[in-house]
């Protein structure tokens, strides 16, 4: 149960899981608000009911309830921060059903039940929470679906505007202050690689478009408009992933990508890009695809990788990464081990109303420190979208106890910029 079935990168997991699930005999009921998704979920055959939307939240536990007692299922497994905490209410006022819970997003809240078992898609994340979590926190990385058939955007077909280039693909959302830097890496180094043939294609959309469009004029100014384009929101980006030459950016869009045999190149923070091979992988899979560097790179840094990915001898390299990835993000894979820990839960009680009550406590102490942060983001003038991005960005270490703030960023645990609930799709 994800929060919804809007794109976002855990809905996309959650129904790869939920048709691995049921490949591997298993009954399931995906119960969620609906929404572009939900298509998918119909052609593979996985049995869906429409909940209220997660603002609704008082209809929306009643109708879970209504669920768990209809059909009273061995476990519910509920996906991030918000379904989490809705499924742990609803069990410990009505059915006493299990709950395994999912996170995706690169924190785990302190405020969660405690005895919850969890599983968490980054090695880093699940050894960090570890060590101050008493409940069971397991490792179970997300599933990334590979390319569905679909048409070719007019971009990459014969007489669009890259047509003849080497074509860039980067996948992001397009909002500041977080994706900035990766973003605009990007587009500055096609100052150099427009002068080498390559075409980059922007696949995303968001409030700070217009910012990466106008750093994009003056690069297309000088070297003509075939050098960069923008395409939007696409549902499936997968057909434009297999019309590229490279990938570059951060998380699901390079596994996507490394998953298909195509080079790429991990662009993060402070300077911080690596091109995907055998052994940077291991560090990659470690932190989600992302990084975090010393500020020195440029993007004159970045085209150079950019070509270096492409050298003709990395045939055997591209290879090995392939078998890597999808022997860990493959649907079969994550089915698997998602279904152990599916039965392990189910041989355990929910929280009960006390452990419950005081979760709920400790997320009104976070949320009063939210609603000063968010004051000062208006203040400062940043539009909604940004504005979340801001305060998340601030409120990183409140995913760890009051004592122990300030050791997630010490660990190198970089945490994300959406709120613990949403996963960005690419």
């Amino acid at each position: 149960m994800p929060k919804d079935l809007q794109m976002g990168g855990t809905q996309l997991g959650a129904v790869d899981t939920a048709v691995g699930l049921i490949d591997l005999g298993h009954e399931m009921i995906f119960a969620t608000a609906d929404g572009p998704l939900g298509g998918a979920l119909r052609r593979n055959g996985v049995r869906f009911v429409d909940l209220p939307p997660a603002a609704r939240r008082r209809a929306r536990l009643s109708a879970l309830a209504g669920i768990a007692r209809e059909v009273r299922p061995d476990v519910i497994h509920a996906y991030e921060v918000r379904s989490i905490l809705d499924c742990c209410l609803m069990a410990s006022m009505g059915p006493p059903i299990p709950v395994l819970g999912t996170i995706l997003s690169t924190r785990v809240p302190w405020f969660l039940p405690e005895s919850l078992p969890l599983t968490v898609g980054m090695p880093n994340l699940a050894e960090f929470t570890r060590r101050w979590r008493s409940g069971p926190t397991t490792l179970v990385p997300p599933p990334v679906p590979m390319s569905i058939a679909g048409e070719r955007s007019s971009l990459v077909k014969a007489g669009g505007p890259l047509e003849g280039r080497r074509l860039i693909i980067l996948i992001s959302r397009l909002v500041e202050p977080f994706k900035r830097e990766g973003i605009m890496r990007a587009i500055e180094a096609m100052d150099e690689l427009g002068g080498r043939g390559f075409g980059l294609l922007v696949v995303g959309d968001g409030p700070a478009r217009p910012l990466y469009e106008g750093a994009a004029s003056s690069i297309r100014q000088r070297l003509g408009p075939e050098v960069i384009a923008f395409v939007g929101a696409v549902l499936d980006p997968g057909h434009l992933i297999e019309a590229a030459d490279v990938i570059v950016g951060n998380g699901t869009s390079i596994i996507r990508g490394g998953m298909m045999g195509k080079p790429a190149v991990v662009v993060g923070r402070e300077g911080f890009s690596a091109v995907v091979a055998p052994e940077t992988l291991p560090g990659l899979i470690d932190r989600g695809f992302y990084g975090v560097g010393d500020g020195s790179s440029t993007g004159d840094f970045l085209a150079e990788q950019v070509m270096a990915s492409l050298a003709p001898e990395r045939g055997n390299e591209l290879t090995v990464v392939s078998d890597e990835l999808r022997a860990l993000y493959g649907r079969e894979a994550v089915a698997s081990r998602l279904e152990r820990e599916l039965k392990d839960a189910s041989r355990g009680a929910p929280p009960g109303r006390g452990e419950m009550a005081r979760s709920l406590a400790r997320m009104a102490h976070y949320r009063l420190l939210r609603v000063g942060l968010r004051s000062e983001a208006r203040r400062v003038g940043l539009d909604s979208e940004n504005a979340d991005n801001f305060v998340y960005g601030r409120l990183r270490d409140m995913a760890l106890p009051p004592p122990r703030r300030g050791t997630g960023r010490n660990l190198g645990l970089e945490l994300d910029t959406q709120e613990a609930s949403d996963t960005p799709a690419h």
